[in-house]
């Protein structure tokens, strides 16, 4: 993932001595590949929804309060 810092000047966003070869960025509900273990929110996760969760998925709100950017 590359961000624009200053002036035009574009810099890496992720620590890559951590997203290496074997290690993957990965986003909320997703798998490695071949395997059945979803990423999901740790219970001492102080994290609380944004929005009153009874109007929608509760999945669907995590995932997109996680994701860096706006979306639409």
């Amino acid at each position: 993932m590359i961000v624009e810092v200053n002036e035009g000047k574009q810099k890496i966003f992720c620590d890559e001595g951590v997203y290496s070869k074997n290690r993957n960025f990965r986003m909320y509900l997703s798998t490695k590949y071949g395997k059945k273990a979803p990423l999901v929110l740790s219970a001492h996760n102080q994290y609380r929804p944004s929005i009153k969760v009874e109007s929608k998925d509760i999945d669907e709100i995590i995932f997109y309060d996680s994701l860096v950017t706006y979306y639409r």
